[in-house]
């Protein structure tokens, strides 16, 4: 099973959900608390997706 998933429309900034515990708890260490956030997905833009991917997949978690 993945550990995030990307949810975009095609704007300038996209969701990254969570979908397990490990996810959530990588995100509570990684990600600025003040950020913004719909339910459990981060908001982030587009520009700083790939350096995001880049370090959730270092820590031994995937995205789709």
């Amino acid at each position: 099973m993945t550990d995030f998933s990307v949810i975009s429309d095609g704007g300038s900034v996209v969701l990254l959900l969570p979908r397990n515990a490990e996810a959530r708890a990588w995100i509570a260490q990684n990600i600025d608390k003040d950020s913004t956030k719909l339910g459990d997905a981060v908001g982030v833009e587009v520009r700083y997706l790939a350096d995001l991917i880049a370090g959730i997949e270092s820590d031994g978690l995937s995205v789709s």
